[in-house]
């Protein structure tokens, strides 16, 4: 399973994004996600994905994943608009039991592409893909 967020605990420091030309509101989707993983919301988070996103893994298999580990950093720097998608540049630390994190580490920093859909008025987490090389360790 691939994983969409680390959950923010006690030793979250937001890091404020640069301002560029974007959507805000894929940044709130983005903290949100992480926000209600934190808080094991699991059913909140797991309602931001897309449907596609959610047929990649099931709801069990989405919290389970999430529930030992947590954000320490948190960055959106970028946010771009092609055809019917939007796209992120997300940037963060994440802390975790080694079983969960990329290639058993207990930090990670990870840099990723997530992929945003409309929905209606909203908006929708479709995919997180990894930047090449990401996570390395802390």
């Amino acid at each position: 399973m691939r994983r969409l967020c680390w959950p923010f605990r006690r030793e979250y420091q937001h890091q404020r994004p640069i301002r560029q030309p974007g959507r805000p509101q894929h940044r709130r989707n983005v903290r949100h996600l992480c926000q209600r993983i934190n808080t094991s919301n699991y059913t909140s988070a797991y309602a931001l994905l897309s449907p596609h996103a959610q047929t990649l893994s099931s709801f069990d298999a989405f919290s389970q994943g999430e529930a030992s580990s947590y954000i320490v950093t948190l960055s959106v720097s970028a946010v771009t608009h092609t055809g019917t998608q939007d796209s992120a540049e997300v940037a963060f630390t994440s802390v975790q039991d080694p079983a969960a994190g990329g290639t058993g580490q207990t930090c990670s920093n990870w840099s990723m592409t997530y992929t945003l859909l409309p929905d209606g008025a909203s908006w929708l987490i479709d995919t997180a893909s990894p930047h090449p090389g990401s996570p390395t360790p802390c």
